[in-house]
């Protein structure tokens, strides 16, 4: 995806859900838990409480 696009959609997600969501990652430092099947996956996922969003990226060496 076009870096400026996915910062701007990023931006809105976080704007929406506002100040008190709640964030996960699978990346812990410089290391990661695998969600996929690819050889590199980063996961981030929030929720405020009523609805949730997950972004996914992919990526194969």
């Amino acid at each position: 995806m076009n870096r400026e696009i996915a910062h701007h959609t990023v931006t809105r997600i976080v704007k929406w859900f506002g100040p008190g969501t709640a964030w996960w990652t699978n990346r812990q430092g410089n290391s990661w838990d695998p969600v996929t099947a690819c050889t590199f996956d980063g996961v981030v996922a929030g929720s405020d409480g009523e609805y949730f969003a997950i972004l996914i990226q992919v990526g194969e060496d």
